[in-house]
């Protein structure tokens, strides 16, 4: 075989590396969204609701971080033989205990009463909503894997209302539903 076939041939065979890899990535992607979804259930929408009728918003966040604490202490109950057996059970523990807070959270944020200042701070955009939350669990002494997806979903609804209750722009036709 000729130097450029075998160049050929491992171009093709990197590429296809790539493209699996990548389809891999996005099919591992969407089942975890779909695990996490599946979190989402009426009862914890209940639960979440029924918190945020008796408290204000500040309650529901401070709920979600003494939520976020007890799953560290389920975490670290682990009775795994093995080191990876073991910080993969807490990984997985971790994971969707920190999922049904996170919906907890949401749902307790849509019920609660409004706590002046709440929102005060949240960045405009999407995208600074991590370093934010990182920087707010800094202040309050947990670390930001522990503590950073409680503000973050703050930061989210705070970032909704703000969005849906914005001015309409002169140059901009109001929606059909207005």
């Amino acid at each position: 075989m000729r130097a450029k076939d075998v160049a050929i041939i491992s171009g093709i065979v990197v590429t296809l590396s790539t493209i699996l890899c990548c389809l891999s990535v996005i099919w591992d992607s969407k089942k975890a969204v779909e695990k996490e979804r599946a979190l989402d259930t009426p009862e914890l929408a209940a639960m979440g609701k029924a918190f945020g009728k008796r408290g204000d918003q500040r309650a529901c966040e401070t709920e979600a971080h003494r939520r976020v604490k007890s799953c560290q202490k389920l975490a670290l109950q682990t009775e795994s033989e093995g080191v990876l057996d073991a910080l993969g059970e807490v990984a997985e523990t971790m994971e969707w205990c920190g999922a049904e807070t996170m919906h907890f959270h949401k749902h307790c944020l849509s019920t609660a009463a409004e706590s002046e200042g709440f929102c005060d701070g949240v960045p405009e955009s999407p995208a600074e909503f991590y370093e934010w939350a990182s920087r707010k669990c800094e202040l309050i002494e947990i670390h930001p894997n522990s503590c950073a997806f409680v503000f973050e979903t703050s930061a989210a609804f705070c970032y909704e209302r703000r969005t849906k209750t914005a001015p309409v722009d002169a140059g901009q036709a109001p929606d059909a539903a207005d």
